[in-house]
């Protein structure tokens, strides 16, 4: 009796397994009937991702060979999450959304930057922290109904994992196969090899521009272009043209470089700051703008007495570390067109440029920045310039830094320098890389002065959202203005000589409206205008040596910093200053060719410090 008793609890055991296992066979069935079906669907759903985030037809540059090649990774990432879980279906759905948020990405960077994901954003994913959250958190208004259905989401690939039927069993020599396929592929894509250098990956398939990453997403897709950008990085050699080198240093061989008086011991020299003020411009290049009250006084004063003018920038809206690079180093970005973030891109163990010069001479080095230290590799690149210290966000919050809006405030920035500069034991080069005025400028979070942003006049001719936008623009630049007086002020207070550079690195990327309503004064667009440079020599009023151009490039900055600082025997910056003078932008004239590409040359010869050899050649 007790033994058919347990024969009856058994039965309904064996029933469920019988069911399983018979749910498990239907399943395995129509997955490997459907499979092809997941493939088709999840190219041609990522290519129309593609196509949307550029807001751009389904159509355009449609071919199966570029739908295939932006799908390539995903389905080797499928492939590889497949095999190591066992779990098909939830492998898929990972797979598509982790691209579906990339190309949301991408979307969202476009409509703030003007500029699509790109490979070196890569290195943001990787480098986040809490400053890289809180920059992301800017740009991002998430409501609760879209934090909602991304939780779900979340829920139900969890739950597939929960529930999904195993695909194959433990050992299955196909499981191996496909886990090997997948590593070897991934391995492949790493290396930049094959089958990711095929012609669905080339030049002529991708068709990138010099002038704009968008190019080459919009031709090839976003996911082909990242394939093809990995590429160039991974083979990339610095070259040096020596015959345009050599034919430009003969073209600008008999013009003059000024020369500033040099202290008579390493004491005596001066200190040197240099300032990069955050989508520092003046307003005034906007229509309607002159007719109401100055907002850049401290600034206008120093270029009416000729001690500064405007600056060709490499970038706009964004990019601050293209400028940065050109400022620091007198390398101009398009010496390596493949660097589209050259403090990424470029990684060598030394880069010389006006730090490395100074600290010849005996100078002290330090940085400020009000974000992470990790931030675009700010941190490396530092430290291979030769910079001695790199005072970041965290020790600046430390120090009493304090926030005006969403970033760390211009006036914390310049307290900290002064403070540094106080203490210093001998001359001293400081670079400071302000945030305050860092976008996004559609809301005002936090403002210490609520009402100077207020009483912000504009012109009239906006809208409510492009007038929200640049009075929350203006009312940080007019702080850093005002921090600019502050800083030259206390540098003359310490009655010891200096050379002050203050420039911006780009026009602000105002996606409101501003600038199509208002219009620029010289008839222009947006990307067409230059931003301020102001460089202040000595303890008095009177001050520049009035050498210096009304327009320059970003990467003839430094060489009017060292030869205002007294040094007349760098071989790199007094090449720069010639080329420079030469080409002279604010003529309006087309640029000379082979001064360009002298220059470029130049500048490879420089980053592999090899520069010294071909001048004394």
């Amino acid at each position: 009796m007790t033994h058919s008793t347990e024969s009856v609890r058994v039965l309904p055991q064996v029933a469920a397994v019988a069911r399983f296992g018979a749910l498990r066979r239907w399943y395995l069935r129509m997955l490997w009937l459907l499979a092809p079906v997941f493939v088709f669907a999840f190219a041609l759903g990522m290519w129309w991702l593609d196509r949307w985030s550029l807001n751009v037809a389904f159509d355009a540059y449609l071919t199966w060979q570029r739908v295939l090649a932006n799908a390539a990774v995903g389905l080797v990432a499928m492939l590889l999450l497949a095999a190591l879980t066992r779990r098909l279906l939830a492998s898929i759905l990972v797979v598509s959304a982790w691209h579906s948020l990339t190309f949301v990405a991408s979307s969202i960077k476009l409509a703030s930057l003007g500029l699509p994901v790109i490979l070196q954003d890569v290195y943001f994913l990787s480098g986040l922290d809490a400053s890289s959250f809180h920059l992301l958190r800017q740009y991002l208004s998430l409501s609760q109904t879209v934090l909602l259905g991304m939780l779900a989401v979340v829920g139900i690939i969890a739950g597939m994992f929960w529930l999904e039927p195993r695909w194959c069993r433990p050992r299955s020599p196909v499981r191996f196969i496909a886990f090997a396929a997948a590593v070897a592929l991934l391995a492949s894509l790493y290396a930049a090899a094959w089958p990711w250098t095929t012609r669905w990956y080339d030049k002529a398939h991708i068709r990138p521009s010099p002038l704009s990453s968008i190019q080459a997403t919009l031709h090839g897709g976003l996911v082909a272009s990242m394939i093809y950008y990995h590429g160039v990085q991974r083979h990339r050699q610095l070259t040096v043209d020596t015959v345009a080198l050599r034919e430009t240093m003969a073209l600008v061989a008999h013009t003059a470089v000024p020369v500033a008086a040099a202290g008579t011991t390493v004491a005596d020299h001066p200190d040197v700051v240099i300032v990069l003020s955050e989508s520092f411009m003046d307003p005034r290049i906007l229509k309607g703008m002159a007719d109401v009250p100055d907002l850049i006084p401290a600034i206008r004063r120093e270029l009416q007495a000729g001690n500064g003018g405007t600056m060709l920038a490499p970038t706009f809206g964004g990019g601050t570390v293209r400028t940065e690079f050109e400022v620091l180093t007198g390398m101009p970005v398009a010496a390596f067109p493949d660097a589209s973030y050259p403090y990424v891109d470029l990684s060598p163990g030394f880069l010389p440029g006006i730090v490395s010069t100074l600290e010849a001479r005996g100078y002290a080095s330090l940085a400020l920045h009000g974000n992470s230290g990790a931030f675009w590799n700010r941190a490396n690149t530092y430290k291979a310039m030769g910079i001695d210290r790199f005072i970041t966000q965290r020790a600046m919050r430390v120090s009493g830094g304090r926030l005006d809006g969403a970033w760390l405030s211009d006036r914390s920035m310049t307290d900290i320098l002064l403070a540094e500069l106080q203490r210093a034991t001998k001359p001293t080069v400081a670079v400071a890389i302000s945030i305050e005025n860092h976008g996004p400028y559609g809301d005002a979070p936090n403002v210490r002065v609520p009402d100077e942003r207020s009483s912000i006049r504009l012109p009239p001719g906006l809208d409510a959202n492009a007038a929200n936008e640049l009075r929350n623009y203006l009312y940080h630049l007019r702080n850093a203005d005002r921090e600019f007086g502050r800083l030259l002020a206390g540098l003359r207070e310490r009655k010891r000589p200096f050379v002050l550079l203050f420039f911006g690195d780009h026009l602000p990327a105002l996606v409101g409206g501003a600038y199509e309503q208002l219009g620029f004064v010289d008839g222009r667009g947006a990307t067409e205008q230059q931003v301020p440079w102001a460089l202040v020599a000595g303890v008095e009023e009177a001050t520049s040596n009035g050498a210096w151009p009304s327009t320059a490039h970003a990467w003839q900055l430094p060489a009017m910093v060292v030869q205002e600082a007294g040094v007349d025997d760098d071989a790199w910056f007094d090449f720069v200053w010639k080329v420079g003078k030469r080409l002279n932008p604010a003529s309006g004239a087309p640029a000379d060719g082979r001064l360009l590409n002298g220059l470029n040359a130049g500048a490879n010869a420089r980053l592999q410090n090899r520069f010294t050899d071909y001048a004394e050649g």
